[in-house]
């Protein structure tokens, strides 16, 4: 059986010297979750953005479903961007959470059709005490819960995030990390995220970037080498 996402060694470049993404290669399954670490400007953003079709390979090919990703983003059954910024609420939407989150399923469904499933999603990603907030009052795990609601809400078969613990403390980030790892194992949703911790990724098929380059299972930090002296010695001691 094919892969639901195939990325097949993309190469993005801004200019000559800046790459995003380096001979890339990905295979994301059906009900799969794939979590890729890396440092800040390694491609993690690039990497989603191709994985979406927002971005063009100048190398390579992408294809969700055995076709474009671009057909697909937004569509029911497709693919749902998930990602904080700037725009990601819309102004048009309204000025409630639960309009915004019902508004990708008003071109599909009627308003009070929207309303029940966004109503049903906000639930499920434990912020349906907020359906009557404005979201420019949320906290950024809020935003990201609220977005991953909307992502929800036309029944994608792939969502995209990046970095969606980012700056949330430690039980925050296990928290959203086990809704994720919820969707996926009783939705049969796929997930492709990023994130700058490594750590995080229990449950999640981990890879890592670098400088656009994308390898295998995250690398550990060594561990401080000790001599038997000093751990004879007991802490406190140099």
């Amino acid at each position: 059986m094919s892969a639901l996402l195939s990325i097949e060694r993309v190469t993005h470049r801004y200019s000559a010297k800046a790459i995003g993404l380096d001979d890339a290669s990905l295979q994301l399954d059906a009900g799969g979750f794939v979590a890729v670490w890396g440092p800040p400007r390694s491609g993690r953003t690039t990497l989603l953005e191709v994985a979406a079709g927002l971005l063009d390979p100048d190398e390579g090919a992408v294809r969700f479903d055995g076709g474009p990703p671009r057909v697909a983003l937004g569509r029911e059954a497709g693919i749902a961007w998930a990602v904080d910024g700037p725009e990601a609420f819309i102004a048009a939407a309204g000025e409630r959470v639960i309009d915004q989150v019902a508004w990708p399923a008003l071109r599909l469904t009627s308003r009070w059709r929207a309303r029940d499933r966004a109503d049903e999603l906000l639930m499920r990603c434990g912020v349906d005490g907020l359906a009557d907030a404005e979201p420019w009052q949320l906290s950024h795990a809020e935003r990201v819960r609220v977005l991953l609601a909307r992502a929800l809400v036309n029944r994608p078969r792939l969502v995209l995030l990046d970095e969606p613990a980012a700056g949330s403390p430690k039980p925050e980030r296990e928290r959203l990390w086990e809704l994720l790892r919820a969707l996926v194992r009783e939705e049969g949703l796929a997930v492709l995220a990023t994130d700058h911790d490594g750590h995080a990724f229990a449950g999640a098929r981990a890879l890592t970037l670098q400088r656009g380059a994308l390898r295998g299972e995250p690398t550990r930090p060594p561990a401080p080498v000790v001599s038997l002296d000093a751990r004879r010695a007991g802490p406190g001691t140099a």
